[in-house]
């Protein structure tokens, strides 16, 4: 009997811990991440805001290799600058099994430009005004992977965030 109740309190103190480690990744993404995807005004503002559950690989120089779950909120991940319109192409491969996903170019006037978004294997020529701009991740409840190149820029400084 004894060892009964011993098992069955180990149950519940494991189940406990479970539910309560599923429910930490909505305790930690706020109503206002959960906002962002359809609001431009939001996605120009300066600062980011942003959860993921799991993230891996970076953004270095002018390459994202990343993959990622359960995304909600904007990351930015390169400021350009420029001496005046200047194009860059944009290689873009994305596998977005869930939610939904957005890469934007935000000019120095905030202005927001979709580029690519969901799954899709693309390239994209970008003009890229006079300035700093920037380009950010945008995510609501996304999940999948991401490789994107910068390439053909010639008078426009790239940097990561």
């Amino acid at each position: 009997m004894r060892k009964q109740k011993a098992v069955l309190i180990l149950l519940l103190v494991g189940m406990v811990l479970i539910t309560g480690c599923a429910g930490d990744i909505l305790n930690t993404v706020t109503a206002e991440q959960q906002k962002i995807f359809d609001n431009p005004s939001r996605i120009a503002e300066r600062t980011d805001s942003y959860t993921y559950f799991v993230r891996s690989g970076s953004v270095r120089g002018d390459t994202a290799d990343i993959a990622f779950e359960t995304f909600y909120g904007m990351e930015t991940w390169w400021i350009l600058n420029s001496n005046g319109d200047q194009t860059v192409t944009v290689d873009a491969v994305l596998d977005i099994s869930d939610g939904r996903f957005k890469l934007v170019l935000i000019t120095e006037d905030n202005k927001v430009e979709e580029i690519i978004g969901q799954s899709q294997k693309d390239s994209a020529a970008i003009t890229v005004p006079n300035g700093r701009n920037r380009i950010k991740a945008v995510g609501d409840n996304a999940t999948g992977s991401i490789n994107i190149k910068l390439s053909d820029y010639e008078d426009v400084s790239v940097t990561t965030n």
